[in-house]
C-alpha cells in the first residue's frame, strides 16, 4: 500500500512565497533575460552539439533547445542521442517538430530510476558501431561537443568532449554518508545521525534503538557499489527484524549506511547556484516521495513547485543552501546549480542529501517577456565552464525566484505494478474532482475521462485538475500526471492530490 510521506497534524498554512523584494526593475529583468539569451547564442549557436539523454523525449527537447539559441540548419549542427526505447537494436528518425535527426540506442527498460541511469552512463561509453559511424560522419572534423544529462560526469561520448558535466570531485559530495560532513563545515542544522558498518549487527541494532522515533528509523548506504538516488538505497526500518534483514541484504555490496530518525514532514528540496563565487538560492520545491508500507520503501514520484512553505521555513532553507553552496565551492570549487534535499514540517527544515548538479525538480526552461525560452539548464552547463562571467548573480537570482513563483509546475510520475484496469479508457484521460477540494481526495471521488471524449462530468460540482497517461515499460506500469496551473492553487503540498488522482 503506498501512502504519502507527510504528517497532517504537524502541518501550517503557508504564509507567504518567502520571496523577497527583488533588486530589478521589470525594465532591467526584461534586459537582463536579453542578455542571457545573448549570452546562450555565444555559446550554443554555432559549431555542432550531440543533445544526450536517456529517454528519447528529454533528447529532443534538449536538441530543441539547442537549436533555439542556434543559426542555420538543425541538421547539420545538432544531433540527438537516446538511450532507451522498447524496441532492440538502434534506430534512427527525424523528429519532425525541429528537423533534428534523433538516434536510439534502442536499450531494454531498465528494472528502475537508477539501474537505468547506470546502464546509459555505460552505453555512452561504448558505443554501438552503427551509432558510431552516423556520429562520425555527421562530424567528420570531430569538433562536436556533447550536451548531458545532468547526472553524468562522463568526459567524452563517441570520441566528442561533454561540456558542463559534473566534475568527479564534486560528485564524490553526493554520497549520502559525506553530505554530513559538509553540513557541519557550513553550520547546517542537521537531525542526529549514525555511522554504521553494515558488517557489524550489534552496532545497527543499537543505532536503530538510539535514534528511530515512533515512525522508525531511515537508512541510506554510502556510494561504495555506485551513485543512488530517486529513493533507491533509502530504506525505511522499523523494528529489530528489519535492522538485521536490511544489513544483510546490503553487506555484500556496501560498506556502512547512515542511520538517521524517520524525518515526518514535507519531502523537499531547494536549489542553489555558485555564480562567481557568490551562492544565490531558489524556491522551495515539493519532493513527491511516496511510502510502500509492505516494502518499507521509498517511491520517487518526481516533483513539483506549487507547495508554498511558510516564510520562516523558507528562510531557513535559503540559509541553508547558501551555506552549503559556500562550502562546496571553499572545498572543490565548485560551479553551477546543486540541490539540497530533506524535510520541512511547520517550523523548520532538516537536510538529507546534497545534489552536487542540476535538480530534477528545478524547472529547465522559462519563458521570457520577449516570447522566447531561456534554457536554465544550458546556462547552468555555461556557468559550470565559466563560459558566462559577466552573469549578474543577483538579478539571476531574482529572475529565477519570479518564474517559479508565476509559473508553478509539477513533474508526478512513478512505476506501478500494473497499469490501471476496469475501464476501457485509452493511455491519456483527463482527471476531475469534486470542487473545493484542495489537496485531500477520496480516490473513489475521482473520475478519469478518456481524453478523445468530449463529454463532461453531469456533476457540475467537479473540476479537471490534471491530465494523466500510463503505459507499459517491461514488466510493470507507468502513470505520469501533468497537473493545470489554472486548477490548482499554490499554497499546501501536491502529494495527496497525485497519490488520489493516478488511481
Amino acid at each position: 500500500m503506498l501512502e504519502v510521506m507527510t504528517n497532517e497534524s504537524d502541518s501550517a498554512e503557508p504564509n507567504g512565497i518567502g520571496v523577497e523584494p527583488g533588486v530589478g526593475t521589470s525594465a532591467e529583468l526584461a534586459a537582463f533575460e536579453s542578455e542571457m539569451m545573448s549570452g546562450l547564442r555565444r555559446v550554443f549557436g554555432s559549431g555542432k552539439w550531440l543533445a544526450v539523454s536517456e529517454a528519447a523525449m528529454s533528447a529532443t527537447g534538449l536538441a530543441s533547445r539547442l537549436a533555439s539559441v542556434g543559426d542555420g540548419p538543425v541538421d547539420d549542427r545538432i544531433l540527438a542521442v537516446s538511450a532507451f526505447s522498447q524496441g532492440a537494436g538502434s534506430s534512427s528518425s527525424v523528429d519532425p517538430a525541429t528537423g533534428v535527426e534523433h538516434i536510439s540506442l534502442e536499450l531494454p527498460p531498465a528494472a528502475d530510476l537508477v539501474a537505468g541511469i547506470r546502464i546509459a552512463q555505460r552505453a555512452y561509453g561504448d558505443l554501438p558501431g552503427d551509432v558510431q559511424a552516423r556520429i562520425d560522419s555527421w562530424d567528420p572534423q570531430s569538433t562536436a561537443r556533447a550536451v548531458m544529462p545532468f547526472t553524468s560526469s562522463a568526459p567524452a561520448v563517441g570520441g566528442r568532449a561533454t561540456f558542463g558535466v559534473t566534475r568527479e570531485a564534486w560528485k564524490l559530495l553526493e554520497d549520502k554518508l559525506v553530505a554530513t560532513d559538509v553540513w557541519h563545515k557550513a553550520g547546517v542544522p542537521y537531525a542526529p545521525f549514525e555511522l554504521v558498518d553494515l558488517a557489524d549487527e550489534h552496532t545497527g541494532l543499537a543505532a536503530h534503538h538510539r535514534l528511530a522515533n515512533d515512525y522508525g528509523s531511515v537508512w541510506a548506504l554510502d556510494n561504495s557499489n555506485g551513485w543512488h538516488g530517486g529513493g533507491d538505497g533509502t530504506f525505511w526500518i522499523r523494528n529489530s527484524g528489519e535492522v538485521l534483514a536490511f544489513m544483510t541484504a546490503h553487506r555484500q555490496t556496501n560498506r556502512q549506511a547512515r542511520v538517521m530518525p524517520f524525518l515526518a514532514g514535507v519531502p523537499c528540496s531547494i536549489h542553489g547556484m555558485v555564480v562567481a563565487d557568490r551562492t544565490i538560492s531558489f524556491m522551495p520545491c515539493e519532493t513527491i516521495m511516496f511510502l510502500d508500507q509492505e516494502a518499507g520503501k521509498f517511491h520517487y514520484g518526481r516533483s513539483g513547485t506549487f507547495w508554498r512553505a511558510p516564510d520562516a521555513v523558507v528562510s531557513a532553507m535559503r540559509a541553508a543552501v547558501e551555506a552549503v553552496g559556500d562550502e562546496l565551492n571553499r572545498r572543490v570549487g565548485f560551479r553551477g546549480v546543486f540541490t539540497l534535499d530533506g524535510v520541512a514540517d511547520a517550523r523548520s527544515f532538516m537536510p538529507t542529501e546534497i545534489n552536487p548538479r542540476f535538480g530534477a525538480a528545478l524547472p529547465m526552461a522559462h519563458p521570457t517577456s520577449a516570447g522566447e525560452t531561456l534554457s536554465l539548464f544550458l546556462l547552468h552547463l555555461c556557468v559550470v565552464e565559466e563560459a558566462m562571467p559577466d552573469l549578474d548573480p543577483q538579478l539571476l537570482e531574482q529572475w529565477v525566484r519570479s518564474q517559479m513563483e508565476n509559473s508553478p509546475e509539477s513533474r508526478v510520475m512513478t512505476k506501478v505494478s500494473r497499469s490501471p484496469t476496469g475501464s476501457d479508457l485509452s493511455p491519456q484521460a483527463r482527471v476531475w474532482v469534486p470542487s473545493g477540494t484542495h489537496r485531500s481526495v477520496d480516490p473513489a471521488d475521482v473520475l478519469l475521462i478518456d481524453v478523445d471524449d468530449p463529454a463532461t462530468p453531469d456533476d457540475m460540482d467537479t473540476h479537471m485538475v490534471a491530465s494523466v497517461e500510463w503505459g507499459e515499460r517491461g514488466d510493470y506500469g507507468l502513470i505520469r500526471l501533468h497537473f493545470e496551473p489554472d486548477a490548482v492553487e499554490p499554497g499546501e503540498p501536491l502529494a495527496p492530490l497525485a497519490l488520489s488522482s493516478g488511481g
